[in-house]
């Protein structure tokens, strides 16, 4: 709370985009910053932008395919709600392949130590990557290559002018 402001508070929290449509739709929160979307008619959807997505792994660099670093791998995962689990799951879909089996991991430090040792293989942001010093990593093709960025109101919601600013600030990051 600010004493030149008692009524305004800020609270982040993180979670699953559907976790975070939900908390929205309940009143619970004002605006949430999301990695894709449902279209939920309850709210509406400013794009910002997209994020570039890698699979991370042992084998990223020395594997010639994305079918072949795909066989027979664990998918490690932040949560089955997690969007990336979803994308990651059309991808082995599209190639025809199962997955060896599914980890729900929840910490993402634990995910990339987990891939980095070769328990497994996951989808994670080019950006995040990056921060975590991560270099096995394998680009995706085109078609699961970006995934768009939202910040994301209730329907009729009107941004107050400190939120129209995080708008503003957010389009650029």
């Amino acid at each position: 709370m600010s004493p030149t402001h008692p009524d305004m508070s800020v609270t982040l929290i993180t979670g699953s985009t559907e976790k975070m449509e939900g908390e929205l739709i309940e009143g619970n929160i004002d605006l949430a910053y999301t990695f894709g979307k449902s279209d939920l008619q309850q709210l509406h959807y400013w794009p910002i932008g997209s994020e570039e997505l890698v699979l991370v792994g042992k084998r990223a660099k020395t594997t010639a395919s994305l079918a072949q670093f795909l066989q027979s791998e664990t998918m490690l995962i932040l949560s089955k709600n997690c969007l990336y689990a979803s994308i990651l799951q059309r991808i082995y879909s599209a190639h025809g392949i199962h997955p060896a089996s599914k980890t729900e991991v929840g910490v993402f430090e634990t995910l990339l130590r987990l891939a980095s040792l070769g328990m497994g293989i996951a989808l994670i942001s080019k950006t995040n990557a990056r921060e975590f010093g991560v270099t096995e990593f394998m680009e995706l093709p085109q078609e699961y290559r970006y995934i768009d960025k939202f910040i994301v109101t209730r329907t009729n919601y009107e941004l107050s002018p400190l939120e129209r600013q995080f708008f503003k600030i957010s389009q650029s990051l």
